[in-house]
């Protein structure tokens, strides 16, 4: 019974986190993918995104609906130094100064540790931040075996559980 849905069932209209002019591009409770090749921009469009919805100031960028919350970014493959310029780019498109922390974002550099650990870490800082998006730069690297269908399906599974239980959008990087 609890799985069942019906058409007449009254539920609460779908919060966005993401939003460009109509379209719904990240809601609370789901999660989503960034797929394509090597060098294809893929890190370009999230802090995109993610620095858009920061912008202090009036505009819209990009056509995205601001909307101020706290993100947690993940990066599981690149150098400290390579993320801190992703920062830096999430700042300047959020229009405040590049060298500036903004507290609305944290960011964990899971480089070093093994995959397992990497989630656990992941998991901790959601549970204790309640980030409203998480944007997870190279999902893959929370499996051991990217070729491996249960692993995969693991991994989805727990990230379907997080976002609904956290209702928060995870945004997955994926490359090709």
């Amino acid at each position: 019974e609890p799985y069942i849905l019906r058409a007449d069932h009254k539920l609460p209209p779908l919060k966005p986190i993401v939003k460009r002019h109509d379209a719904l591009i990240c809601s609370e409770g789901n999660i989503s993918a960034v797929v394509g090749e090597a060098k294809s921009k893929k890190t370009f469009l999230c802090t995109a995104i993610v620095g858009s919805m920061l912008e202090m100031a009036g505009s819209r960028q990009f056509g995205i609906e601001k909307r101020l919350c706290r993100v947690l970014w993940v990066d599981t493959e690149q150098s400290r130094e390579h993320i801190q310029k992703v920062l830096f780019r999430i700042n300047l498109m959020g229009k405040i100064r590049y060298n500036i922390h903004n507290k609305r974002i944290l960011t964990l550099t899971l480089r070093e540790e093994s995959p397992q650990n990497r989630f656990e870490q992941m998991r901790y800082a959601i549970d204790y931040h309640h980030p409203k998006l998480v944007v997870i730069d190279g999902i893959s690297d929370l499996m051991n075996n990217t070729n491996c269908l249960e692993e995969s399906e693991a991994l989805v599974s727990k990230l379907l559980q997080i976002s609904t239980i956290y209702q928060c959008h995870i945004m997955c990087v994926l490359h090709t």
